[in-house]
């Protein structure tokens, strides 16, 4: 029952806090970081860099009560030892300035992620019905059921059963005012039967 807004993927500019501040509109707020591999995140360059700019993120916006969520390191990869070291050292730092908030990072392949356990709110990105079938294959809706299924029943470990979850990117993309009797792919209609069915889900899910 609030207005939320995720920003993405970096830190936000002090005036579009201030204006969340007097809107009410609460924020996840994100160090720049996307799709960042194994190898980057073995460099010690790239480390130093990721949590200074990660502390100088909460220590610019502490101050702004519509930010709810500390974030970093957009579609990492979560799934190797480098990722899990680097995770860790952020969250730490993270905590280090500021205690009073959780702590978050968008995962985009739940199903080999050994980070999820080290967040306090836990998110992930899926396509499914859009990204995940080859050009001129069928993209039932049904897929979005199938997928966040698959993906909640790995979120049940004993680390992540217990907290929340944030489905931090789904969709599917559109061109503005075409519209068809069949809604298909790149239509208004299929856009919006899409998003209809992601709410569905997540209005009756009890997680």
């Amino acid at each position: 029952n609030c207005n939320f807004v995720r920003g993405s993927h970096y830190p936000q500019d002090c005036r579009f806090l201030d204006l969340c501040d007097e809107a009410g509109l609460l924020v996840w707020e994100e160090s720049l970081g996307w799709g960042n591999t194994a190898e980057q995140m073995a460099d010690p360059e790239f480390i130093r860099l990721q949590e200074l700019q990660t502390r100088l993120m909460v220590r610019g916006s502490v101050n702004h009560p519509a930010v709810i969520l500390w974030g970093f390191l957009n579609e990492f990869d979560s799934a190797s030892p480098q990722g899990y070291a680097l995770c860790t050292r952020l969250a730490e730092a993270i905590r280090e300035e500021d205690g009073s908030r959780p702590i978050t990072f968008a995962c985009n392949h739940v199903d080999a992620d050994i980070c999820a356990g080290l967040a306090d709110v836990i998110a992930f990105n899926t396509y499914p019905g859009w990204y995940d079938d080859p050009d001129g294959a069928p993209r039932p809706l049904s897929r979005i059921a199938e997928e966040l299924d698959l993906i909640l029943s790995k979120l049940a470990t004993p680390d992540c059963i217990d907290k929340p979850v944030i489905l931090s990117e789904i969709g599917a993309g559109a061109i503005y005012g075409w519209r068809d009797p069949l809604n298909s792919f790149w239509s208004e209609g299929y856009q919006a039967d899409y998003l209809d069915e992601v709410c569905r889900y997540f209005a009756s899910h009890p997680r």
